[in-house]
C-alpha cells in the first residue's frame, strides 16, 4: 500500500518494477491512489506505520491505559443499560427478547474465554521480559474490552427495535390484537377454574390476566371483558338460586305432609313445628324480602 501511495512515474525503483508499470499506466491508477492517500489520513492508525522505511514508534504507556479504563468504564455503563432493558421487555414474555438474551450471555462467555486464553498464552512465554509482559497483557485486555463494548452496542440496537417495533409474537397471544372476539372452550375453563377458586374475591391482579390469557389464546381485554360479565352475571343469579333452594326445601316439607297424611296423620304439634319451619325458610330468605321491600316502596 505504502509503494502505490508514494509511486511516481520519477521513481527509479518503482519504474523498474514492471507490476507497478503496468499498474500505473490504467486508467484507474490516479484515482487508486487518492482514494488510499485519503484512508491513510483518516484511519486512527499513522501513515508511518505503513512506511517500511520509518521505525515504529510505541504508543506511550500512559495512553493505553486511559483507552482500556475508558472502554472498561462504558462496558459497565452499557452493560447496565442493557440488563435493565432486558428485565424490562422481559415481562411481555417475548421469545426474540429472550433469544437476544441468551446469545448476548453466550457471547461474552466466549469472548471472556478466548480473554483468558490470549493471557494464559502470554504467561506461558517464558522469553519476554515482565516489561513486554505487561505492555503485552494491556494490548490484549484492550482488544477484548473493544470486542465486548462493540458486541453490548449491537445488541443493544437490536433490542432498541424490538422495543420500538412493540410486534406481537407467534406463541405469546397476550398482545395480539386481532383475536377473534368468541371465546373458546379452554378459555371459558380456564377461567372459571380461576373464579370457583376465588369467589371471595374474583378480581384477578394484572399478572393473573396475563397468566390467563397466555393458557386461555385470548386477549388481555377478553379477559377483562369476561370477568366483568362473569361478576355481573353472578350477582344477578344469587337471588334467583336462593329461591330455587327456598322452593326445593318446601317442596320437602309438602311431600311429608302429603305422606304423613295418607299414613294417618300428623299431631297438632308436628303441624305447628312446619309451619315454624314454613316462617323460618321464609323470613331467612333474601329474595322474598327483597320482593316485600320492593313492594312497600312502591306502595
Amino acid at each position: 500500500m505504502a509503494s502505490i501511495v508514494d509511486y511516481s512515474p520519477n521513481s527509479p525503483q518503482l519504474t523498474k518494477c514492471s507490476e507497478y508499470s503496468r499498474l500505473s499506466s490504467h486508467p484507474m491508477f490516479t484515482q487508486l491512489q487518492a482514494t488510499l492517500l485519503s484512508e491513510c489520513f483518516q484511519q486512527e492508525l499513522p501513515y508511518s506505520l505503513i512506511d517500511d522505511n520509518v521505525p515504529a514508534v510505541p504508543a506511550p504507556k500512559s495512553q493505553l491505559s486511559d483507552v482500556v479504563n475508558l472502554d472498561s468504564a462504558m462496558i459497565a455503563v452499557q452493560e447496565a443499560n442493557l440488563q435493565a432493558d432486558f428485565r424490562q421487555l422481559s415481562m411481555r414474555g417475548d421469545v426474540r427478547v429472550s433469544e437476544l438474551q441468551t446469545f448476548y450471555y453466550g457471547q461474552c462467555s466466549q469472548n471472556e474465554t478466548r480473554r483468558t486464553e490470549a493471557v494464559t498464552e502470554l504467561k506461558a512465554m517464558s522469553f519476554i521480559t515482565q516489561e513486554e509482559l505487561k505492555e503485552k497483557l494491556t494490548i490484549v485486555h484492550e482488544y477484548y474490552d473493544k470486542e465486548r463494548l462493540q458486541l453490548t452496542n449491537r445488541v443493544t440496537g437490536s433490542l432498541q427495535l424490538l422495543k420500538a417495533c412493540h410486534v406481537p409474537v407467534p406463541n405469546k397471544i397476550v398482545y395480539n390484537k386481532s383475536r377473534s372476539r368468541q371465546l373458546n372452550p379452554k378459555a371459558i375453563q380456564v377461567m372459571n377454574e380461576w373464579y370457583n377458586e376465588n369467589l371471595e374475591s374474583p378480581y384477578p391482579n394484572d399478572e393473573e390476566k396475563i397468566l390467563l390469557a397466555d393458557k386461555g389464546g385470548i386477549s388481555l381485554a377478553q379477559v377483562k371483558a369476561w370477568f366483568a360479565n362473569k361478576r355481573n352475571r353472578s350477582s344477578n343469579t344469587k337471588p334467583k338460586r336462593q329461591k330455587q333452594q327456598v322452593e326445593k326445601r318446601l317442596l320437602n316439607i309438602c311431600t311429608e305432609l302429603t305422606s304423613s297424611g295418607e299414613s294417618g296423620g300428623k299431631s297438632p304439634k308436628m303441624y305447628g313445628e312446619i309451619i315454624q319451619q314454613l316462617s323460618d325458610i321464609v323470613n331467612g330468605a333474601n329474595v322474598f324480602n327483597q320482593s316485600y321491600n320492593r313492594n312497600l316502596c312502591e306502595q
